[in-house]
């Protein structure tokens, strides 16, 4: 149907033309009004999923959605309202795939400041729009940092790696976080929070070169793409954006904070290849740093830090060798120090990459993201095999982090366990740092052990920061501590001894890694660690040196 020149489209007609729906958000009732034209633009039959500010939150994707832009801005309203603009995922239906949506409006507040009315216009962006978008129009700023959206900011950094291919240049992609966000939040609310997080950034911001991008990844964390960056000048860089942030107190309505962040970065093309692999790379150095250099920078280390994990083909791989059966277990035995008698064996996943391999060539044994439960599973039912066809001693088995972040893991297990008598000599054991990252998970998951009576084990104690607290009320098998304890340096023999004295004092056992020789067994021996690991499983006499 075409229109007459001389007839005027009403305003339905032109936000149609133009793929756009206005609403109005009464903040204090929740309610939503929206244009005529909403559900079309939307893709939707109606308006009854998007009726409410809570049931349009429910169809999101993402962390940064519409009401925590407004709840947790760091802007106020001086009376002329607070402009906000957002790009996140919609699903028109469960189960369906986001559509980009691009949200734009302004939100008012009341006379003590807090948002009770917004309005705004959202359109659903289409890959050939997407195309089509280009220069400032192509980057959509996030409210709180004033840097990219996250989709903007992987897109940008798919294109940096897109075109330093092939060339002897380089770049960095760093990732920077407040650390203890979490307990400035329960000290002072998640608005002074907020703030932390938006001041930390203008420093980051002002510290950056010319052609630096910056963005905010996720809710504490702001990830910077450096360009003409080499390994050293990744690790000034890192440092200096630390440096920004703690050199002054941050200014926020509570006062002056003093405030550390820890900067974990990868270095692309040589260290990653692809957007995936590189926000990997950066969050896992991110991680690291936290437990080892707080407040500084740490670069990735793919023999630390492990090859990333979360590529399509790495998943694929995981599900064909889960499928194919060609998960095992490999071994160590666990034995007591003073007569070498086994006390028991600690296993660990081994994935073989084509079923006549030899099970030494192995992808990487943490399991990619969406398949910890599944590869934990198949795990749990090798070991409860193993635990029938071996009449004594206990069989400890490393999980992955599933096992405190999946609510469905402990209903795995239980099946799993059955009536087995053997389930008694079981015990699983998960890392400290996710006991330190999921402490409600580990008091769940503690629980949830008991009342099948397998035991709860903590690997890689004493690398990094030891949650006491979160590990204090679980009940606690053994421990064992981290294979850096036995590296042999100076540090490492000066915190031996209180590092072993507070594992006793949180588990019923506390095993030391692999030793190289006599003088470390001494060393562990005198700490009073009790049991050392044999990699051989060949459980005999042990000499200690002198």
């Amino acid at each position: 149907m075409t229109r007459s020149t001389t007839e005027r489209p009403s305003a339905t007609d032109i936000l149609n033309a133009v793929g756009e729906a206005v609403y109005d958000w009464d903040i204090a009732t929740d309610a939503i009004r929206w244009g005529a034209n909403a559900s079309r633009v939307l893709g939707l039959l109606g308006f009854e999923a998007i009726g409410s500010g809570a049931a349009y939150e429910s169809a999101l994707d993402g962390d940064t959605t519409r009401a925590t832009v407004v709840h947790r801005s760091a802007n106020t309203d001086t009376g002329n309202g607070v402009p906000y603009s957002l790009r996140y995922g919609f699903r028109r239906h469960p189960g369906a795939a986001p559509v980009q949506v691009e949200d734009t409006g302004r939100w008012y507040a009341d006379e003590r400041g807090r948002p009770v009315h917004a309005m705004g216009v959202v359109r659903v962006i289409d890959p050939a729009r997407l195309r089509e978008e280009t220069g400032r129009d192509r980057w959509r700023l996030d409210a709180l940092t004033g840097g990219l959206t996250r989709v903007d900011l992987v897109a940008e950094l798919d294109r940096a790696i897109a075109a330093l291919a092939g060339s002897r240049r380089s770049a960095a992609f760093l990732m920077i976080a407040i650390d203890g966000l979490r307990e400035l939040n329960d000290a002072y609310g998640v608005t002074v929070g907020d703030e932390a997080i938006g001041e930390a950034a203008r420093r980051i911001a002002a510290r950056m070169r010319s052609g630096d991008v910056m963005g905010r990844h996720s809710g504490n964390t702001i990830g910077v793409l450096a360009m003409n960056c080499s390994d050293k000048s990744a690790a000034i860089a890192g440092a200096r954006f630390a440096a920004a942030v703690r050199e002054d107190l941050l200014p926020t309505s509570a006062g002056g904070l003093a405030v550390t962040a820890s900067v974990g970065g990868v270095v692309v093309p040589r260290q990653a290849a692809t957007a995936v692999d590189a926000v990997l790379g950066a969050e896992r150095a991110l991680q690291r740093a936290r437990r080892e250099a707080r407040g500084g920078f740490v670069q990735f280390d793919a023999v630390r830090d492990g090859a990333p994990t979360g590529r399509p083909e790495t998943a694929a791989l995981v599900a064909a060798a889960l499928g194919d059966q060609r998960v095992s277990l490999g071994f160590a035995d666990l034995v007591a120090v003073a007569d070498g008698a086994a006390v028991g064996r600690r296993a660990v996943a081994r994935f073989a990459r084509t079923p006549g391999e030899t099970i030494g060539d192995l992808v990487p044994a943490t399991p990619p993201p969406g398949l910890g439960l599944a590869v934990d599973k198949r795990l749990v039912e090798l070991a409860l095999d193993e635990l029938g066809r071996q009449p004594e001693g206990d069989l400890t088995l490393a999980v992955s982090d599933a096992a405190l972040t999946d609510p469905r893991w402990g209903e795995m297990l239980t099946r799993a366990v059955g009536a087995k008598p053997e389930a008694a000599r079981f015990v699983v054991e998960v890392r400290a740092a996710s006991v330190a990252e999921h402490p409600a998970g580990a008091a769940r998951l503690s629980e949830q052990l008991a009342r099948l009576d397998v035991g709860l084990a903590v690997g890689g104690f004493g690398a990094g920061t030891i949650p006491i607290d979160a590990l204090r009320p679980l009940a606690l098998k053994r421990i064992h501590l981290a294979a850096t304890l036995a590296d042999g340096d100076a540090t490492a023999a000066a915190v031996l001894v209180p590092i072993v004295a507070l594992a006793r004092a949180l588990a019923e056992e506390v095993a030391a890694p692999v030793v190289a020789d006599g003088a470390e067994l001494q060393r562990f021996t005198l700490a009073g660690v009790r049991i050392v690991a044999d990699p051989d499983g060949k459980a005999g006499p042990l000499s200690v040196a002198g």
